[in-house]
């Protein structure tokens, strides 16, 4: 998916993201990720699956909820994976067959 596939224009509103952050921490008290710096208690809604790589955005079965923590490694995680998408890949050099 590129940038001409993928909209950039978002249609949620800033109420249905804060009702869908509520829902998913009053579901989920815990952190859900619990990764090595994890402190338990889930304080941020994550998407499990990131809207930029197709995650549905209010859909609650894609969410879960993250303490600060996890939650800024797993961010730091995918927008890696994002920059480096965007990398050209290495061509092989014309005279090596």
């Amino acid at each position: 998916m590129n940038w001409t596939t993928h909209p950039s224009i978002r249609t949620v509103t800033r109420a249905q993201r804060a009702a869908w952050t509520n829902k998913v921490l009053a579901r989920d008290r815990h952190c859900q990720i619990r990764g090595p710096h994890c402190t338990g208690l889930a304080t941020e809604a994550d998407h499990i699956r990131n809207v930029a790589e197709g995650g549905n955005e209010l859909d609650l079965a894609n969410g879960q909820g993250a303490c600060h923590n996890c939650h800024g490694e797993k961010t730091q995680d995918e927008a890696t994976r994002g920059k480096n998408r965007w990398k050209r890949q290495p061509e092989p050099h014309p005279g090596l067959r």
